[in-house]
C-alpha cells in the first residue's frame, strides 16, 4: 500500500487471502449448481483428491485420481 510498511500480522493474513479464496471457488463449485446444493460424483472426486494431496501424491496423480473417481461414480450412477 504504497510506501507504507505493514505490520506482520497483517501481512500474514494477506499472504492467506488467494490460498482461501482459490478454497472457496472450489467449494462452491464442487457442491452447487446454480443456485441449488448437490452432493454428486463432484464431491467424491474432490474428496479422493484431498486424501492424495494428504497422503502427499504428486500433484498430476491427485488430478488422475480426482478425475478418475469423478468419472467412475458418473458411469455407475
Amino acid at each position: 500500500i504504497g510506501h507504507r510498511v505493514l505490520p506482520p500480522p497483517l501481512a500474514r493474513c494477506l499472504a492467506l487471502i488467494p490460498a482461501a479464496l482459490l478454497a472457496a471457488i472450489v467449494v462452491k463449485d464442487t457442491f452447487s449448481t446454480g443456485q441449488e446444493l448437490v452432493l454428486d460424483a463432484r464431491a467424491l472426486g474432490v474428496g479422493a483428491a484431498a486424501l492424495a494431496a494428504w497422503r502427499k501424491v504428486p500433484l498430476i496423480g491427485v488430478i488422475v485420481i480426482g478425475a478418475v473417481v469423478t468419472a467412475a461414480v458418473r458411469a455407475l450412477a
